[in-house]
């Protein structure tokens, strides 16, 4: 028998083979603890479940690498079959797209800057040139003045850290091939003056190498602010010459041109600055232009969407930027801001009259090269003057003052500074603006939440209190008892507000126009859904009460009891079907969504289950009787009937009340919103 066994299951101490753990699982197959028994040995359904879904994966990881291989070739086919430039880029004299442009920087792709002849070819497409002269102030100009920093990051590559604009900057500073710290440690900077919103542009004092007392002035900035202050330009020879009146013009054109196609444009200037003639400030004029530079800041994905799907919920979006109109313009054109409206520029704003700005600010879609005030302006004017509710995004400590003045401030969680956090009364954490759209339908959605359960809760006071003081003063018995008014403000406050306050939003709240400040919160179309369903409850339950009896012809001794029972099971079920009214207080089909609402749908089924154990099992504490199937039948009816009653109170019309702004000092009321919330 041993040497049978070892000749048929033999199983190796170490990675034994499947078919002799197979056979060894066969032959043993019945055990008294099969776990015990084959701890040490693998479990073959799983170790083949693995297998599977590790072949699965091969082969998808095959697929893709295939297709992504396919694609490549493609692309490298398109390009080596040539460009297809539009017609703005081919009358500019440009040979790439700015898109193509813009990838190449974003994604480090080296394969397509090598196609283009690398940064020489590239800078040939451009028509710009990179002759020696050009370069070596060009890098210089771009490390030196600047506010951001190149860093190795934890996988050993370079990494920027800064704002977007610096860092495109920097990184096309590193594509000519220049070296931040070679340039740090050459250059000795002597004064520095920040960005900031007021002047638009950066400036710094370098001491050149060598030991002499010669200095050299960078500034950077926006384009029409920095070319004010030149004089000279340095031609394509990399020598610097007087600028034309013709040459300025041409620079405009050329500004004016990537305004159009959504650039952010600036200007890198220097100056050349003798030892004796340094003063406390770094001078503001006098500087030659080295280079005009367009940077793209690509709309996000589903941006334009979110702004059309605000616009439809009667939300007016405005552009309020630094940038120059030309470029807001064209940006705000690409999102969906600018339409019909008006797009200003922020010095033309601040010289308006408190008439002229009354007049404005309604139209006004855009505002270009603004100052922080001119944002803080905007938004007072439109609280103050027009009461409109306010909301602002900003991420900069200059946006402060607009965030904290605006109804609702929201900051950018990724690139908002701490300052604008602290001012603002919501944080966007991905930065993206379709997040602030969920932000407006969440909130719309409380909203109305409120208004359902604030409905539904003065139907259930209002019909119990009639019921229990006309009962008591005409035959001096209230037939709800003080279990059964707590069982009924159980399902009021408690269950009531779970099920109508968790209901989560939908698409049709963004096609609504949005709530007034001084609009009440309990409106027309509430007070008739109250007022309807509380009339129908309180004449059934009358009825019931004085003349239940010879209606449903109910004898004996413990008639009454078995009357109030019902009287009760029937007040219940009208709050119930009550609540599924309350879902919607304007549309007819009230069931739509109800079964996405999980937590409704258990509140009501809790209701009811709940209901059914007071009336048949509780009887000694709710002073309640078991009903028949039949008064069972009755009582629910009863409930139903709510549903028609609804949809007939739902077509008699209410006149929309139109309110008006209202001046006055001390507190404002806090929003509050009519049906159309």
């Amino acid at each position: 028998m041993e040497q049978y066994l070892r000749e048929n299951f033999d199983v190796q101490h170490k990675r034994p083979s499947e078919e002799a753990l197979r056979r060894w699982r066969s032959a043993v197959s019945v055990v008294k603890n099969p776990r015990r028994r084959f701890r040490m040995v693998a479990d073959l359904a799983k170790r083949a479940e693995a297998e599977r879904k590790r072949r699965k994966l091969q082969e998808t990881i095959r697929v893709a690498l295939y297709v992504q291989k396919a694609a490549l070739h493609f692309i490298d086919a398109g390009k080596r079959g040539g460009h297809m430039l539009s017609k703005g880029v081919k009358d500019a004299g440009f040979g790439i797209e700015p898109t193509d442009l813009a990838s190449i920087v974003r994604t480090h792709d080296k394969k397509a800057l090598d196609h283009f002849g690398g940064v020489e070819g590239l800078a040939k497409e451009l028509s710009v040139s990179l002759k020696d002269g050009i370069v070596s102030l060009d890098i210089p100009s771009i490390f030196q003045n600047t506010s951001s920093e190149v860093v190795k990051g934890e996988n050993g590559k370079r990494k920027i850290m800064g704002t977007p604009t610096e860092m495109a900057l920097v990184e096309f500073g590193l594509l000519l091939g220049g070296d931040p710290k070679t340039y740090n440690d050459e250059y000795k900077i002597v004064k520095v003056e920040p960005f900031n919103s007021n002047r638009k542009k950066m400036s710094v004092l370098v001491a050149l190498p060598g030991g002499s007392n010669r200095f050299r002035a960078f500034c950077k900035g926006a384009s029409e602010i920095v070319v004010k202050m030149c004089d000279k330009v340095i031609n394509a020879d990399g020598k610097v010459v007087s600028l034309h009146e013709e040459q300025r013009k041409n620079i405009s054109q050329v500004i004016n041109g990537f305004a159009s196609e959504a650039l952010r444009t600036l200007c890198i200037a220097f100056k050349d600055i003798e030892g004796n003639s340094i003063s406390d400030t770094i001078p503001e004029s006098g500087y030659a232009i080295i280079a005009i530079v367009g940077i793209k800041d690509p709309v996000r994905p589903g941006v334009k969407e979110a702004v059309k799907l605000c616009q439809e919920a009667g939300i007016t979006v405005r552009m309020v930027t630094g940038d120059n109109i030309i470029t807001a313009k064209a940006i705000a054109r690409e999102c969906g801001i600018l339409t019909d409206g008006l797009a200003i520029e922020g010095p033309d704003f601040r010289n308006k009259s408190p008439r002229e700005m009354e007049q404005i600010i309604p139209k006004i879609q855009v505002m270009a090269r603004s100052l922080p005030l001119d944002k803080h302006t905007l938004v007072t004017h439109l609280r103050k003057d027009f009461n409109e509710v306010v909301a602002v995004t900003g991420d900069g400590t200059n946006d402060a003052p607009a965030l904290h003045e605006a109804d609702i401030g929201l900051a950018m969680g990724i690139a908002g500074t701490e300052v604008a956090k602290e001012n603002a009364d919501v944080i966007v954490m991905d930065d993206n603006f379709t997040t602030i759209v969920n932000v407006a339908r969440w909130g719309r959605s409380v909203y109305i939440n409120i208004q359902k359960f604030v409905q539904f809760q003065l139907t259930v006071n209002v019909v119990a209190l009639i019921l229990n003081f006309i009962s008591a003063c005409v035959s001096g018995n209230a037939p709800l008892t003080a279990v059964q008014m707590l069982w009924v403000n159980m399902i009021m406050d408690t269950l009531g507000a779970l099920a109508l306050a968790t209901e989560p939003p939908h698409d049709g709240l963004m096609k609504r126009p949005p709530i007034g400040r001084n609009a009440k919160f309990i409106t027309g179309v509430m007070w008739r859904n109250i007022i309807g369903q509380s009339i129908y409850q309180i004449i059934i339950l009358l009825v019931l009460n004085f003349r239940g009896k010879q209606i449903l012809k109910l004898n004996g001794p413990g008639a009454t009891t078995v009357l109030n029972t019902l009287i009760f099971n029937a007040f219940v079920f009208c709050q119930v079907f009550n609540e599924i009214n309350s879902r919607d207080m304007e549309k007819i089909n009230v069931f739509r969504g109800i079964l996405s609402s999980w937590v409704f749908m258990m509140v009501i089924v809790s209701t009811v289950c709940f209901q059914v154990i007071i009336v048949e099992l509780l009887g000694a504490f709710a002073e309640t009787v078991p009903l028949s199937w039949d008064l069972w039948l009755v009582s629910v009816l009863i409930g139903a009937a709510s549903l028609p009653m609804a949809v007939v109170l739902k077509f008699i019309p209410v006149p929309e009340s139109v309110y008006i702004a209202k001046h006055h000092g001390g507190y404002e009321p806090l929003p509050t919103g009519p049906e159309l919330a």
